[in-house]
């Protein structure tokens, strides 16, 4: 158990923090806005999911299910996150482009983790919910980006 609480810090927090570097030199405000709002969907949405046995995720810890996934929560989420509002913020592409784009990757980083055996599913939830479920959460971190981006228009600001 230890090992694999070890493999999800280092891969869920770790790397994607060391990715974030760039990201923190570049435009630390996005850091400041979409880190709280991504970390607080992530940890409910894994909450709610793991106590309707929607899905697990290894290690297991009985009665603690979240704890494994925490290393995502605060890490892997909401770096990814902080990625889709800086190019949303930078680039000239369709933000629903974007949005999809995103949606469609960490889904397919989950799929991963459900061929290898990291997660499973049940209760009715499948790959497709999963896909549902990045939509409403990186849509309630796009609006409330935007809600802050014309509420104080310097968070717009390249």
């Amino acid at each position: 158990m230890c090992s694999a609480l070890f493999a999800n810090i280092v891969i869920g927090f770790v790397v994607p923090w060391l990715l974030a570097i760039y990201l923190m030199r570049k435009s630390s405000i996005i850091i400041l806005i979409t880190l709280p709002i991504t970390s607080l969907v992530a940890i409910l949405s894994n909450t709610f999911g793991f106590q309707l046995k929607f899905w697990t995720f290894t290690p297991l810890i009985q009665g603690e299910e979240s704890i494994s996934a925490l290393p995502l929560d605060l890490g892997l989420y909401p770096v990814i996150a902080c990625y889709m509002v800086y190019w949303i913020r930078n680039s000239q592409t369709n933000h629903l482009v974007i949005l999809f784009v995103t949606i469609l990757f960490t889904t397919l980083l989950e799929y991963i983790a459900l061929l290898i055996g990291k997660t499973s599913y049940s209760n009715g939830w499948n790959i497709y919910w999963t896909f549902v479920s990045y939509l409403v959460a990186y849509v309630i971190v796009y609006v409330y980006y935007r809600i802050l981006a014309i509420k104080h228009r310097f968070i717009d600001t390249p």
